[in-house]
């Protein structure tokens, strides 16, 4: 059986307790598809075969994405990208998504996160969500690229436990990093976090690379539990750990909106669009998607509530 920490969100913000949850839970919302780096495992799951880039939307659009989801009863959203940093107006964005009443979170690859621009960004999300796939530099940027250990330990090292949101890390397993991830919590010191073990399935594009990359549920099982055994005093004081699992076969559980709006499914190996967030109500492409997949709003609330708990006060 695979191991498993308290999975359960204890509390919400105070707008989300207010708000009946109508549909699903968190949408992930891309609001650039620029990045800085495209390579390896990151690059191939992230952009997959969406096509060509699409433009920014405008803080105008972003307000009009925001407005329907909160018609459809969405209470949390993932800001990520691409690169959201490389938005100049990204506060901007943050901000709006706080003053709507959502859970924020940020991702980011952290390469162009400031002390200062951590400050800034902290009144407006709920978690900051980095990736790491190494337990070194070496290990880390053979993968994710030149520098990237070294700019989310820089984040980690700012990370106040007092500042308001709590700091998310995630990592992908697969066949390459298998050995080189069991040491990560120690980058975390006594500083609480949630670690998040996916394991890599790659979608569309992505699949070209699945024999180099990808790795059974028994194996990522297996990692889970010497990840457990390695790391019990952390797992008591200061780690949240969620191990996921993935099948093509489960149930869709996301929901990802692209610059121009596109609304997106994950569906078996790939990704389906469902329509658009600027000419269709999203409401209603929920409660379709809901009928075509049952029990669809209940893994995209599931997935929510355990990859970001709330550590008890």
């Amino acid at each position: 059986m695979m191991p498993e920490r308290i999975r359960t969100v204890k509390e919400f913000t105070a707008a989300s307790r207010e708000r009946e949850l109508v549909g699903i839970t968190q949408a992930a919302y891309r609001v650039t598809e620029k990045c800085d780096r495209l390579q390896g495992p990151c690059g191939a799951r992230c952009f997959s075969n969406h096509g060509e880039q699409q433009p920014d939307p405008t803080i105008e659009q972003i307000n009009e994405v925001f407005d329907n989801l909160l018609n459809a009863g969405v209470n949390a959203v993932n800001i990520f990208g691409g690169e959201p940093l490389l938005r100049k107006d990204i506060v901007d964005i943050l901000r709006l998504g706080r003053a709507k009443g959502f859970i924020m979170t940020l991702t980011t690859n952290c390469d162009f996160m400031s002390e200062e621009l951590m400050a800034e960004i902290a009144p407006f999300i709920d978690y900051l969500s980095v990736s790491l796939d190494g337990e070194s530099a070496k290990a880390n940027d053979k993968y994710r690229g030149k520098g990237q250990f070294a700019a989310v330990k820089r984040v980690i090292d700012w990370y106040d436990p007092k500042m308001p949101f709590q700091l998310k890390v995630n990592t992908q397993v697969h066949k390459l990093n298998y050995d080189e991830i069991d040491d990560i919590p120690k980058l975390f010191g006594d500083k609480p976090v949630i670690w998040k073990l996916l394991q890599y399935t790659p979608r569309e594009a992505g699949l070209q690379c699945k024999d180099t990359f990808a790795i059974t549920c028994a194996e990522f099982e297996e990692k889970g539990r010497q990840i457990v055994e390695k790391n019990r005093v952390a797992l008591d004081r200061n780690l949240y750990l969620y191990l996921r699992t993935y099948s093509y076969d489960e149930v869709p559980d996301v929901l990802i909106i692209r610059p121009q709006g596109d609304v997106l499914l994950n569906y078996q190996e790939g990704y389906v669009v469902i329509g658009n967030a600027h000419s269709g109500n999203i409401a209603n492409m929920l409660v379709m998607t809901e009928d075509q997949h049952p029990g669809y709003f209940d893994a995209n609330s599931r997935e929510f509530n355990d990859s970001y708990p709330i550590f008890p006060t």
